[in-house]
């Protein structure tokens, strides 16, 4: 006698194509979060961790036995996609960074671009919260940098994870990451 359909399809006797493309799918939810923004990140993190992730752990405890020994190259490649879901626990909050990041320059250059009105100055993503971005002239050179640090997502909460220093020198904007307030302060005193 067969079992409802929703088990015969999510959970069968051998794995096959159907448990793969879902897992892949999971594995490849995050796609349009890259193109939609930071904010997206971590919605598409969670749902991919858990539908990917989730999948992967359950099958292995529930028919992982029985699948290896039916069909074991089948099992194993629909085992690593699932769990490879879980890699973007360590992956999504880097991309989420580095597109926060981005935002910034492109809003302190726009910023630059519309006059630099100095009642406007540009905040920024920190993560948890927002933050004014500190901004220095010095003749024709602009120097802004972040008193707070981009933080980063964790398990385990928010953490602080790099500063950033912006220059503005002749029309070329540079970015440079530091990974301590230290770091940052002895960059701004090289000038």
């Amino acid at each position: 006698m067969a079992g409802p359909w929703w088990q015969e399809w999510l959970i069968p006797e051998r794995p096959g194509l159907r448990q793969f493309l879902l897992a892949a799918g999971a594995l490849l939810l995050p796609t349009p979060a890259l193109l939609l923004g930071p904010e997206w990140m971590l919605p598409a993190m969670v749902s991919t961790i858990t539908i990917g992730g989730g999948l992967g752990i359950g099958w292995a405890l529930t028919v992982g036995p029985a699948w290896l020994r039916r069909a074991p190259a089948s099992a194993i490649g629909v085992f690593v996609v699932a769990l490879a879901c879980l890699a973007h626990l360590q992956l999504m909050p880097y991309w989420n960074l580095v597109l926060r990041a981005q935002a910034l320059r492109s809003d302190f250059s726009a910023w630059l671009g519309a006059g630099a009105d100095p009642a406007s100055e540009p905040t920024y993503d920190c993560g948890p919260y927002r933050s004014l971005l500190q901004i220095e002239r010095a003749g024709q050179a602009v120097t802004a940098h972040t008193p707070e640090p981009l933080h980063r997502w964790t398990p385990f909460g928010w953490r602080g994870h790099w500063y950033l220093l912006l220059r503005v020198r002749d029309g070329v904007t540079t970015a440079r990451t530091f990974p301590s307030a230290e770091a940052l302060e002895r960059a701004l005193e090289e000038r």
